[in-house]
């Protein structure tokens, strides 16, 4: 896999390095916080749905639901 450099304030390097378990690594970290965020926003969007009682279209449903697959998918393959 090819890297790349991003910059992070010297406040931010220390929360990850706090956030991380033995043999983790930054890029390990980013994708965990990113794939909970992701889940987190699907959650949300979804309690909207429901709360408002909302009409989505089939397609809308067929992305969410695309996207939740594409998060358990990343997610099984980084355990192998």
């Amino acid at each position: 896999m090819k890297y790349t450099t991003i910059s992070v304030s010297p406040e931010t390097k220390e929360i990850l390095k706090k956030l991380a378990v033995k043999g983790q690594t930054y890029d390990d970290i980013l994708r965990e916080l990113i794939k909970i965020a992701t889940i987190k926003k699907l959650g949300e969007r979804w309690n909207e749905i429901l709360e408002n009682d909302e009409f989505i279209s089939f397609e809308e449903l067929i992305e969410l639901m695309k996207r939740e697959k594409d998060i358990i998918s990343f997610h099984k393959n980084k355990l192998k």
